[in-house]
């Protein structure tokens, strides 16, 4: 008997110890109802990663958790969010401090996301594909120690002129200032969203428009996409 007591307790410790080690996988359920799968970063520390999401068919508005079974979320994988093609918008945590390179690529319907404040490098790459893409919020409070990468620079370019790139308020000088992030469109979290199509309609139409913050669905149609504006009634023929 106490050797069939042994051999079960030396099982239970084995799976335990199977669980919590570090490179282990787990999936769980959001507060919102989304599954996700998670890889232990570190056990000793109590860290994980956003590894993916199971079911390609997850839909809308989705959070990231700060903390999952006990362990912090602080990096999402490079395939985290990869082809998920119906979600519409993307929340994460102030705890996250890494993306993967390609991590929203492919997410077709994918309308606005925010940028954690923790993060030190981010690539512009993570959102090829996401062609509904209009709005970033910045957390980042020092852009200047912030690098952003992209594997072409024409990307970034014609990326930046499509989004709206909400910063902290006071910090869209520092933005303005700082390589890279002065190509995008930038508005401080409080400021009303005022376009100048001079930027992007051609001299001879030469007309400013004024649009309330409600408006920016449509902002990042801007830059050669005149004809959605015209739909609104923005834009004249």
């Amino acid at each position: 008997m106490w050797k069939k007591l042994f051999i079960l307790v030396m099982v239970l410790s084995t799976s335990l110890c199977a669980w919590s080690a570090d490179g282990d996988t787990f999936q769980a359920e959001t507060p919102g109802g989304v599954m996700m799968k998670f890889k232990v970063i570190s056990e000793a520390e109590k860290t994980c990663w956003l590894h993916t999401l199971p079911n390609k068919s997850t839909e809308g508005a989705v959070s990231v958790p700060e903390e999952v079974n006990g362990y912090k979320v602080v990096e999402l994988r490079y395939s985290a969010f990869w082809h998920q093609e119906k979600i519409t918008s993307i929340s994460l945590p102030s705890t996250i401090t890494a993306i993967g390179s390609t991590a929203f690529e492919g997410c077709i319907s994918l309308k606005n996301i925010n940028l954690p404040p923790l993060l030190t490098y981010v690539n512009v790459d993570y959102f090829k594909g996401c062609v509904s893409l209009n709005e970033i919020e910045s957390q980042i409070e020092d852009p200047t120690k912030v690098r952003i990468s992209t594997d072409s620079y024409i990307y970034l370019k014609e990326l930046a002129q499509q989004i709206v790139l909400r910063v902290p308020d006071g910090t869209k000088k520092a933005y303005l200032s700082t390589s890279e992030w002065n190509e995008f469109i930038i508005f401080e979290h409080s400021e009303p969203v005022v376009i100048n199509y001079e930027r992007t309609l051609t001299d001879e139409q030469g007309v400013k428009y004024q649009l309330s913050q409600s408006d920016s669905s449509f902002v990042y149609k801007i830059c050669g996409y005149t004809e959605a504006l015209k739909e609104q009634g923005i834009v004249p023929d």
